[in-house]
């Protein structure tokens, strides 16, 4: 985070891996509009596979009208699960 901001330059997939080259620019330190990434060790010894789970609005609507039927508004996929790795220091948590 404290290097500066990255402008990546090239991007390529090979066996289902993406592999990304940048150039850091040290001078610009202004993150507001940029996407934020970080990396962790590709080590089984230090890391682990954890299931991060994301729940989002139980309805669709800002507002309920009396006349709105409670089944057209609920949101149906506000659950959202994936596999992510973690480092192994999460294993204490």
């Amino acid at each position: 985070m404290k290097w500066g901001n990255c402008t990546i330059t090239k991007k390529t997939e090979e066996n289902g891996k993406i592999h990304l080259w940048g150039n850091i620019d040290e001078a610009d330190k202004d993150f507001k509009g940029t996407t934020k990434v970080t990396w962790i060790c590709n080590d089984p010894g230090t890391t682990m596979r954890i299931t991060i789970v994301e729940f989002d609005h139980l309805i669709t609507e800002p507002k309920i009208e009396e006349d709105t039927k409670v089944e057209d508004i609920v949101n149906k996929n506000s659950k959202i699960s994936y596999t992510a790795i973690a480092e192994g220091c999460i294993r204490s948590l």
